[in-house]
């Protein structure tokens, strides 16, 4: 387990003390890694999937509940996604439309 916000291991942003983000280098908030002062520390990638050390996330092999960001299914991640051109609607949920033109939300004008 890793935190994305304060860059220390064992805990999850949710389950951080702190209530901005610090710099991932040196641990100090007010400023971002890129403009830290301090020497660079090399770290070892993060999982953005798992959030443990050692690999990254198209490596990992926990599915541990991702789900592809396009429409929600946990067989497949984004770039692999069929609805990846399709144009979702946010009232029904159903792909191929907006809310615009949906047909469920038109019965209840």
């Amino acid at each position: 387990m890793f935190c994305f916000r304060c860059g220390e291991p064992g805990h999850v942003v949710k389950d951080c003390d702190r209530t901005e983000d610090a710099c991932y280098n040196c641990g100090v908030g007010g400023h971002i890694s890129r403009d830290c002062s301090e020497p660079k520390k090399e770290r070892k990638h993060v999982c953005y999937t798992c959030g443990m050390a050692g690999h990254m996330a198209r490596e990992c092999d926990q599915a541990n509940g991702a789900a592809c960001y396009i429409c929600g299914k946990g067989d497949h991640r984004a770039r692999e996604c069929q609805h990846a051109n399709e144009q979702k609607c946010y009232s029904c949920g159903n792909f191929g439309h907006i809310q615009k033109g949906c047909e469920k939300v038109k019965c209840y004008r």
